[in-house]
């Protein structure tokens, strides 16, 4: 059997060396700080990337009293507002108010990357969200009632009259206005206004007449009278139409950062800290649903 020259082994060598430099090249690379990284690694979680900038990227969407831009300053305000910068506090992090969400972008906006968390205003209002996004625990809840003009009162004695093609109803595109309208009143004319619309603009439009009716919450009921000197009245009822919880989003998935937040809420709530920031917006009146508490004290 002939040898095999060694010329072929160096040959070999040579091409094992060249191989190897080449997946070092292409699968290997140095971050910041000079160490090895893959970058066929899995993509960096938003737990992982929150650590490492001290930074939670929210999204905001626009909602008295839950998130308040002022038109002149651009100063922003309002519960969620306070309350995300104070868990960020707690947590020793910072908060980036990074971009403004529209009713029903809200899977839309996290999914780009470009924010970690939608922050103000969010709740489980459309299910099928639910197969793309996770959710907080509740921070509180809110009721949806029907709310028409001062003095008209011809819904008093049969509540589903306003389920008539005569009846508008104002709604937001994406919004919890137009799912509940769709939901309780099928037959009736929808007046809808876009999802870029100010929010006060459905409670404005019963008030001048343009349509009979709005479902919304107590507390944006009670600013929007409040800031424009109007009065709408709840059409009475055994129940709230829902109750929806106002709550924090993030992407399917993120289960390390999004148990982080809930262990921060829930140390919030039971330091009466959350107690607290609710009673600075409340009023004469008890305008949020609290969450049970997850304890009972012992018997005496």
């Amino acid at each position: 059997m002939p040898k095999t020259p060694l010329s072929f082994y160096l040959h070999m060598i040579a091409v094992a060396v060249i191989v190897f430099a080449l997946g070092h090249f292409f699968y290997h690379d140095k971050d910041s700080s000079g160490s090895v990284s893959t970058s066929v690694a899995q993509k960096e979680s938003v737990y992982d990337r929150v650590i490492r900038t001290g930074i939670i990227r929210c999204g905001y969407m626009v909602w008295k009293p839950w998130m308040v831009v002022d038109p002149n300053t651009k100063e922003f305000s309002g519960l969620n507002y306070d309350l995300v910068n104070q868990l960020a506090a707690n947590l020793g992090l910072k908060i980036e108010w990074t971009q403004e969400v529209l009713p029903g972008q809200q899977v839309t906006a996290l999914q780009s990357g470009k924010i970690d968390m939608v922050c103000t205003a969010e709740g489980p209002f459309d299910a099928a969200a639910g197969k793309y996004i996770d959710y907080s625990d509740a921070i509180v809840y809110q009721p949806a009632d029907a709310y028409v003009r001062a003095d008209d009162r011809r819904f008093d004695s049969n509540f589903m009259a306003l389920n008539d093609p005569n009846v508008k109803i104002s709604v937001m595109d994406g919004d919890l206005t137009f799912v509940l309208a769709k939901k309780f009143f099928p037959k009736a004319t929808l007046h809808q206004l876009p999802q870029s619309a100010d929010p006060a603009q459905l409670m404005l439009d019963v008030v001048t007449g343009k349509s009979d009716m709005i479902i919304m919450d107590p507390p944006t009921i009670e600013y929007f009278t409040k800031d424009n000197n109007l009065v709408l009245r709840k059409v009475p009822a055994s129940e709230p139409f829902a109750l929806y919880p106002n709550m924090f989003s993030v992407n399917k998935g993120e289960d390390k950062f999004l148990n982080m937040i809930n262990i921060t809420l829930e140390s919030f709530r039971n330091t009466g800290e959350l107690e607290i920031l609710l009673k600075n917006y409340e009023t004469c009146t008890t305008l949020f649903y609290r969450p049970a508490k997850s304890y009972q004290p012992p018997a005496q």
